[in-house]
């Protein structure tokens, strides 16, 4: 079953703003934050991948929590905990987990950021210059936030069903890779307001390669259900010579089978079909042989 590694990196980390600015940390974690949605796109790293990441959540989030003062401590504390474990024993479980926990930190870091908004509006109301400068930044904040929190709902939501097994898998990993596209340009353009050229780079690049996965996606389906109905049809449908296709099963019985020198006999030919051909599956070794 197909799918692809996603989660919020900025979760995985301390919160930059009790760091130290400009310092050496807080440029290493932002170029950190920037690499990881790319090195876990190698597969061989993604399992080593999320057992560090959920470690370094795991110390974050419990050591230094983030001042998110809505979030239930014990909802965080228990999702941290269940998904650093389960990195080590069952990588989708631990990713199910984990993408809980990115959706209940986005919930209430929206809802923290209107009590923030809320707080700053009264306290600037004696301030008349200061209040007019409020209000003109404070409705585009508020949109911005919501319309950020919208999307990664959903985002979130239809990457949960990507990785639980269902007979509209497919359907929903390729409208989870389509969010994604819509969700990473979003924060390129608010990551772009911010000046943080870093991060833009990093989001919309991002947003190319989501974009670009459907192709894959979509021809490794097609091989593989052409690779089935291959191997059903058998020796009724198939015929390899050296130049091209012959779809009639009349013909092959006339012809001697030396003249198909990859496949000498009927045996070889249907055990070959339900394997591969010199590391080719059936579909690409067909398509070799018609010269297509």
């Amino acid at each position: 079953m197909k799918t692809y590694f996603y989660q919020n990196f900025n979760n995985d980390f301390p919160n930059q703003i009790n760091l130290i600015a400009n310092s050496y940390t807080t440029h290493g974690i932002r170029l950190l934050k920037c690499a990881l949605p790319f090195i876990s796109l190698y597969k061989p790293l993604e399992k080593n991948l999320k057992i560090a990441t959920s470690l370094i959540r795991c110390y974050s989030q419990l050591s230094n929590p983030r001042n998110l003062n809505s979030v239930p401590p014990a909802f965080n504390t228990v999702l941290t905990i269940s998904a650093c474990v389960a990195s080590f024993f069952n990588h989708r479980l631990s990713l199910i987990i984990t993408n809980m926990h990115d959706l209940l930190l986005a919930i209430f870091s929206h809802a923290d950021t209107k009590t923030e908004i809320y707080r700053l509006d009264e306290q600037n109301k004696s301030n008349p210059e200061a209040y007019a400068i409020f209000l003109q930044n404070k409705n585009k904040v508020l949109y911005l936030s919501a319309i950020k929190l919208i999307l990664s709902i959903v985002n979130h939501i239809i990457y949960a069903q990507t990785l639980i097994k269902s007979d509209e898998q497919e359907f929903f990993l390729h409208t989870s890779l389509s969010l994604q596209f819509c969700y990473e340009l979003f924060l390129t353009f608010l990551q772009s307001q911010k000046s943080n050229y870093p991060e833009t780079a990093s989001h919309l690049l991002m947003a190319i390669i989501r974009y670009h996965s459907h192709p894959n996606i979509i021809n490794k389906k097609e091989i593989q259900e052409l690779d089935i109905c291959y191997k059903q049809i058998g020796l009724d449908a198939i015929v390899l010579s050296n130049r091209k296709l012959d779809w009639s099963r009349e013909k092959y019985f006339q012809e001697p089978a030396g003249l198909i020198p990859e496949f000498n006999t009927a045996f070889d030919l249907e055990e070959e079909v339900n394997g591969e051909v010199n590391g080719l599956t059936v579909y690409e070794k067909i398509f070799q042989h018609a010269n297509i």
